[in-house]
């Protein structure tokens, strides 16, 4: 679809759209509707699932979202092709108060990062209750020290976490806290 005519559909129904699962597999530069964009201007949004690998052309992507609140939505995937360890989070959790399940995929963890992450996501995310992060994970992190940081969750049920380049073989983190 073109992407001008899909964004102006998104636009026409931004009242009634409750979800939208938008896979971008072309490497069309063209099609760059950053996920910021649909939370602008849905907001009866519950559910976004944005998977792209277009917005690895645009190394400079930064969403600009400050002081935006998305009080509906509650899902929220963000699988980016973003060059390695540029795909910043944040912006989306600041925004969305009331998110219980959230998938990350496009980022790079370390152990420093691991703790701003759990930070962010105790006080912009207080209602999370499911987590899924693929990431490059660095090789010096400790699982250790990734579920200390997700147990000061007070919501969280559930918790995965795998290397999305799957340097360590098999390497997924899977647990369910009671």
């Amino acid at each position: 679809m073109n992407p001008t005519k899909f964004f102006k559909f998104v636009v026409s129904c931004k009242d009634s759209l409750t979800s939208i699962v938008l896979d971008i597999r072309q490497d069309d530069a063209q099609f760059c509707l950053a996920p910021e964009q649909i939370l602008l201007h849905c907001q009866s949004l519950v559910k976004l699932h944005y998977i792209s690998r277009v917005l690895q052309k645009h190394a400079a992507w930064t969403p600009s979202i400050a002081e935006f609140q998305h009080m509906r939505l509650i899902d929220l995937t963000l699988q980016l092709g973003c060059p390695s360890g540029t795909f910043d989070p944040s912006p989306f959790l600041k925004s969305a108060p009331n998110l219980r399940r959230l998938s990350l995929n496009g980022m790079e963890i370390d152990v420093r990062y691991s703790v701003v992450l759990s930070s962010l996501l105790c006080q912009h995310c207080p209602l999370l209750s499911s987590l899924h992060i693929a990431a490059e994970i660095n090789e010096e992190m400790s699982l250790n020290d990734t579920a200390w940081q997700v147990q000061q969750m007070p919501g969280l049920i559930e918790f995965s976490m795998s290397d999305r380049f799957e340097r360590f073989s098999g390497y997924v983190y899977s647990m369910k806290l009671l």
